[in-house]
């Protein structure tokens, strides 16, 4: 595609098309500060022709890239104007970032990727909608015979050099053939081989029609250059023309060097510039010396804007004149990939990314590790009423909260620190933000389906589920909200850190509060009203109440009436108002199906009341015999001898029957000592249980998922803001 106005089009003689269609760069009384007020760049000007290699030199590496990332439309200018073919760019960068080729600094490529997975990404993302594959295919490889890449396409990026991936970086650019393309000192240093060849490459991209500027501080650089810019301390221009005219220019302020005028190349002119070979100029008049040279007006500005002669010398003279008059119009934006078709690209990217590093590895360990911790503390008799512990199921419970928060909270902390430059850089280039954070979310979906899944079936392997297994499905529906939860979170420090060490940090003090809040491992009853309060916006106190009712822990707790009422209540009632409860009196051990409540259980449960003993009916007193008349003194001696013996039998009746009632009243006792501590300690454990744990219970499943949802729509929203205001420089 050719610009209107482009040589093609104005030179009377037929020409070859132009491998790229080459902008007309120009930058006006450029000056540049950072934040804190630091001068960068001082008055810069600077004509930029189609097809020219153009390299930014100087002693001060932030002043070089800061007037690159001018050029490249990313950041807002207060002091002068940059044009693209007349147009300016920072009122059209929308239109302009598809057609931009940026290559800065830092590293951009994704380390587990191969070369050509890298550049067939690029294509399908930077790449006009309307390419066919075929189309995209032939740019590939055609990219990578230019960029002599072929014998390493196959090879992952963090296998390759540093000045291999520098060439990929400068791959990724080219393929979408850009309107121009800037290219930024390597911050991690290279040879002087390296940068030569890297020149070289720039060099004929040049000669093929595009227009290239890169900052470098090689010789050979700036000797295949069209032109050099030179920046003096300060940020003022020292130099920009021709190569041969900058070393003539310095040749005659550097005397010293005058006698052998060979040994004056680049290498001698920065240093020279830095004042550490002399200090016959001030950096600060580097700016105005240049200004009243000829050569200020022949290359700096525009020639048609000066009044020069040369218009007939003039790429597109026309809409040169045109431009003296009124600024064009903006060209048409391109259509590049729609945000499904960079859905798909980035997912796979990011799949790949995960699948072939150690995240991936812990990714798919971590979860089955968690299900062996399972299955080491659980028991299948957990939740036993004769064997289980009560305590321990909760804690169980509250460690599947724990790693399904944690684990992918881990995990995801790093997934967008790590990528930032390869995210900033297809941000620069018009990349959907939805896309991109809507192929993290699948991929955070993957692994929390994958890895509560795992959990869900490690947990019914070591302890089984109170619901059986028709209440799996909504277990693991229950542990999937929360490791998408806590992946989120993971992602949200990911995108707020500073650093990788940071992310991991952020991420444990987002999830810490969350299981100490939330109930998971210390008791709600125990804490203070303040803390109890904090807990209902605690995602793992949801997902808490959500695990324990799916894992069917304390149901009939929720069904017993007597355990609704209040503990002073609870004290009032009766035995016989006790018969109506299941998990009150004597029903505790018969109706009552809470874990381990049968191990406080009394024989004496079982056993009737002792009976109390009798005389018998026909057991009575004697009846002592009285002298009457007509009795004889021997028959009344044997009546009373009678009578001594039924008194001395009927008193050893009532002895045994004392002793009798004795041994009833202790049996007695003991049987109702028995039962009342079996039934006490039931109870008693039932109420703490209730206690503790009874906020969590006889919840509404659909109403947690609901809150759970709720919030990871909150924190996907918070990771949508933070991760744009990353910006994209």
């Amino acid at each position: 595609m050719s610009i209107p106005g482009s040589p093609e089009e104005t030179t009377p003689r037929p020409k070859p098309r132009p491998a790229f269609g080459g902008s007309l760069l120009e930058v006006r009384g450029l000056s540049l500060s950072t934040r804190r007020g630091e001068q960068l760049t001082k008055d810069v000007s600077l004509y930029i022709r189609p097809g020219e290699m153009v390299v930014l030199t100087g002693p001060e590496t932030p002043a070089l890239s800061a007037l690159l990332h001018a050029l490249a439309g990313l950041l807002p200018l207060k002091d002068g104007q940059v044009f693209v073919d007349q147009v300016n760019l920072v009122a059209n960068i929308k239109v302009f970032r598809s057609r931009i080729g940026y290559v800065p600094r830092e590293d951009t490529l994704p380390e587990g990727d191969t070369v050509r997975e890298v550049l067939q990404d690029a294509a399908r993302m930077y790449l006009p909608r309307e390419t066919s594959s075929e189309a995209r295919r032939h740019k590939l490889v055609q990219v990578l015979m230019d960029m002599g890449l072929q014998e390493v396409e196959s090879s992952r990026v963090n296998k390759l050099s540093d000045p291999q991936r520098r060439l990929v970086s400068v791959a990724v650019q080219v393929i979408k053939s850009p309107s121009y393309l800037l290219v930024d000192e390597s911050a991690s240093g290279s040879d002087a081989y390296s940068d030569a060849k890297l020149a070289k490459i720039l060099h004929q991209f040049a000669r093929k029609g595009l227009t290239v500027v890169m900052v470098s501080r090689s010789p050979a650089a700036a000797q295949l250059a069209n032109k050099v810019a030179v920046l003096a301390p300060g940020g003022a221009l020292a130099w920009y023309g021709p190569p041969d005219e900058a070393l003539a220019y310095f040749r005659e302020m550097m005397p010293e060097m005058q006698g052998t005028p060979e040994a004056v190349g680049f290498d001698a002119i920065l240093p020279y510039l830095e004042g550490k070979n002399t200090t016959q100029h001030d950096g600060k008049d580097w700016g105005k010396r240049f200004q009243a040279h000829p050569a200020y007006e022949l290359h700096s500005l525009n020639p048609l804007l000066t009044k020069r002669p040369d218009l007939l010398l003039q790429d597109r003279p026309l809409s040169r004149l045109r431009g003296d008059e009124e600024e064009a119009q903006a060209p048409r934006a391109i259509r590049q990939a729609s945000a499904a078709s960079q859905f798909f690209t980035l997912t796979g990217r990011s799949l790949r990314g995960l699948l072939r590093t150690r995240a991936g590895l812990m990714a798919l360990i971590a979860p089955l590790l968690a299900a062996v911790i399972d299955l080491l503390i659980s028991s299948p008799q957990m939740l036993d009423p004769f064997e289980g512990d009560p305590w321990r199921a909760a804690a169980v419970s509250g460690l599947l909260v724990f790693f399904s928060l944690l684990i992918p909270a881990v995990i995801f902390s790093q997934f967008l620190y790590q990528e930032k430059a390869v995210y900033r850089r297809d941000r620069r280039q018009n990349m959907s933000l939805t896309a991109y954070l809507f192929s993290k979310l699948w991929i955070l979906g993957l692994f929390a389906g994958y890895q509560s899944l795992v959990l869900t079936v490690g947990h019914f392997i070591a302890s089984g589920i109170g619901g059986g297994i028709l209440s799996l499905p909504v277990y693991w529906f229950s542990l999937f909200l929360l490791s998408v939860i806590g992946g989120l979170l993971g992602l949200l420090a990911s995108a707020i850190a500073s650093s990788a060490l940071s992310a991991i940090g952020i991420a444990l003090l987002l999830i810490i509060p969350q299981v100490i809040l939330g109930g998971v491992i210390n008791p709600i009853i125990e804490t203070n009203p303040a803390s109890r309060i904090l807990s209902m916006i605690m995602p793992a106190r949801h997902g808490f109440e959500a695990v324990l009712t799916a894992s069917g822990f304390g149901q009939d707790l929720v069904n017993d009436p007597c355990l609704r009422l209040s503990p002073e209540q609870q004290q009032t009632l009766s035995d016989e108002q006790k018969q109506v409860c299941a998990c009150q009196g004597i029903n505790i051990f018969s109706r009552c199906n809470f874990p381990g409540i049968y191990q406080t259980f009394s024989p004496a449960i079982e056993q009737n009341e002792p009976q109390a003993p009798t005389l018998g009916a026909d057991v009575r007193l004697p009846v002592q015999p009285v002298l009457r008349q007509g009795i004889t003194l021997e028959q009344f001696a044997n009546e009373i001898g009678e009578y001594t013996l039924a008194l001395e039998s009927y008193q050893g009746i009532l002895d045994r029957y004392i002793s009798n009632l004795r041994q009833y009243a202790q049996a007695l006792s003991t049987w109702q000592r028995n039962r009342s501590l079996a039934i006490g300690r039931a109870e008693g454990q039932l109420a703490l249980a209730n206690q503790r744990y009874g906020p969590f219970l006889g919840v509404s499943l659909a109403s947690n998922w609901v809150t759970l949802i709720g919030f990871t729509l909150l924190f996907f929203v918070l990771l949508a803001v933070a991760q744009k205001r990353k910006g994209v420089i």
